[in-house]
């Protein structure tokens, strides 16, 4: 709960939005971000914006997928996508810093979970635009 100098008339709208024991804030990571993770492309690339696409248009807005969607049904949508989902909201997420002048980076899956997966089998049938 927001406390400290904080005027009690946001305390009050921000209890009565989110609950009294919500968070203050949440830490989230671009779902284009995520994507490119998976699928081993770059955020802008044609491979992962159109993957992008799919899921805004199955799950409706970005923030509904990353913040409520259950994530069994994201997995259905994309395999591994709703283990990243999970990781995102629960902060299991490795955090390498920056340093002279490059950007930190943020990952949910290590390199070995990447390799040893069947992701791409099981994309296959995700990329046809078939959901389970």
């Amino acid at each position: 709960m927001l406390t400290g100098t904080v005027p009690a008339k946001f305390l009050f709208i921000h209890a009565k939005l989110f609950g009294h024991d919500a968070p203050d804030s949440f830490s989230l990571i671009p779902l284009a971000e995520i994507l490119s993770e998976i699928l081993g492309a770059g955020p802008a690339t044609k491979k992962v914006t159109q993957q992008y696409e799919r899921i805004i248009n199955h799950f409706g807005t970005e923030l509904s997928l990353l913040m409520e969607a259950d994530s069994d049904e994201i997995e259905a949508c994309l395999p591994m996508l709703g283990e990243a989902v999970a990781r995102m909201r629960n902060g299991n997420v490795t955090r390498r810093p920056g340093s002279d002048g490059e950007y930190g980076v943020i990952t949910l899956f290590s390199p070995q979970e990447l390799e040893t997966s069947n992701l791409r089998k099981r994309l296959k049938n995700y990329e046809k635009g078939e959901f389970h």
